[in-house]
This record gives C-alpha cells, sequence and structure tokens, in this order.
C-alpha cells in the first residue's frame, strides 16, 4: 500500500497514544512535550490534506525491526507530497498493526523534517545559477 492509502485508513485520534509515546520518549528533543505534539498534529493534517505527486524516485518506505524497536526508514527521500505515493514495505517481523505504523510513519517524517530540510534549503546546488557559488563549488 502507498503511504497515502495508510494515512486514509487511521486519524490522529488512532495514532495519537503511539505519537505521544514516541515524542515521550525523545530526549534529545528539548522542546516542551506539548509543542512537540502540537507540531505532529499539524504534520498530520498537512499530510492528510496534500495529494500525492507522482515523484521521479521508486525508493519505498521501509518499516523493520531493529533491537527490538520499530524502526522507518527512506522517509528523506522526496517531498511530502512525494512520499505520499511511495510504497510502504514492512518487513515480515514487524508484529505492528497499520495503525501504529502510520504513527511512525508520521513521526519520522514531521519530527526529522527540520533536521533534513535543512540541507535541502542550503543546498549550494539549487544556485549553481549564481557565478559566485558556481566559483565556490568549481
Amino acid at each position: 500500500m502507498t503511504f497515502k492509502q495508510l494515512l486514509d485508513k487511521v486519524s490522529y485520534e488512532d495514532i495519537a497514544p503511539h505519537i505521544h509515546r514516541l515524542v515521550t520518549a525523545n530526549t534529545d528533543d528539548l522542546r516542551p512535550y506539548e509543542v512537540k505534539l502540537e507540531e505532529i498534529a499539524q504534520g498530520f493534517a498537512a499530510m492528510k490534506a496534500l495529494k500525492p505527486s507522482f515523484g521521479h524516485i521508486e525508493t519505498p518506505i521501509d518499516v523493520k525491526v531493529l533491537d527490538g524497536r520499530l524502526i522507518v526508514s527512506n522517509t528523506h527521500i522526496g517531498s511530502a507530497s512525494d512520499l505520499l505515493s511511495h510504497q510502504v514495505v514492512v518487513s515480515p517481523e514487524v508484529r505492528a498493526d497499520d495503525t501504529e505504523v502510520a504513527a511512525h510513519c508520521v513521526y519520522q517524517l514531521v519530527a526529522h523534517a527540520s533536521s533534513w530540510q535543512h540541507y535541502r534549503d542550503d543546498d549550494d546546488f539549487d544556485d549553481i545559477d549564481n557565478p559566485q557559488t558556481a566559483r565556490c563549488l568549481r
């Protein structure tokens, strides 16, 4: 199933208990819990409102178990609308239902967007037409 199909199966109220657990377990993020929870709720609503765009990258969103924890990977490839069209591939060892899988995918995408979005926003190659940037890159 695609990420969009997975999101269409759940509501925020369904995934909220899983999101709360993920947010409170993340001790690296020093913002208050209510800020983090509100950010994830807003991100979920924004993703539900998006229409999938069919990007050029066919990399699936992988869900697997590593060291007893559910791990989601490949959510950094493409925009949020591109990711909606990606397949969600759940490994056979995963015992989580669609609600928990959706919660982990949403959390991964929203909570870590600032860390990978920074690299997209500051990508020197986006400004390659600028002669000063091109000279510096050579």
